[in-house]
């Protein structure tokens, strides 16, 4: 993604210049400012229920709590070569959220050991088509963001 920016070579020149942690700290806050935007949006778009409900674990939750529980994480695997990834998604406990409710329908047949009647989980696309839809807003918001905290960690 980095290599469809214009000017992001100029401002990798000047990270690197700076001093180790703070580059880090610097890229990692420019990736996170970045992605905010899309963080509400996804937020504002998934589908909340009126009811109570179990998780997998048998953890009774509120409604609203896979909106909740919507994060992000940063990689820091390939840091030594100058990378830096970030995780948007779910908590593990929300992970329906994502694998039947954005990529659904799906259809449950049978819950545990009790028969139930069964039902369907309709599609409802939320996370997926608004990463994509955002993806610009995204990679030209890091560039600013990126240049900013360049410019304040120089000072």
């Amino acid at each position: 993604m980095a290599t469809e920016l214009a000017g992001v070579q100029e401002l990798n020149i000047k990270l690197s210049k700076l001093e180790r942690s703070v580059g880090i700290k610097t890229l990692r806050s420019a990736v996170f400012k970045s992605t905010t935007p899309v963080v509400r949006a996804m937020k504002s778009k998934i589908p909340v229920g009126s009811r109570a409900h179990r998780t997998y674990r048998k953890r009774l939750v509120a409604p609203g709590f896979s909106k909740r529980s919507i994060k992000r994480l940063t990689g820091k695997k390939y840091i030594n070569q100058g990378k830096l990834s970030i995780a948007i998604g779910v908590k593990a406990e929300a992970f329906y959220a994502i694998n039947f409710i954005d990529q659904g329908p799906h259809k449950v047949t049978k819950r545990g050991r009790r028969p139930v009647k069964s039902y369907t989980i309709n599609q409802h696309p939320w996370f997926q088509s608004t990463f994509l839809a955002n993806k610009n807003l995204m990679l030209r918001t890091f560039r600013s963001e990126l240049q900013i905290a360049i410019e304040k960690a120089a000072r």
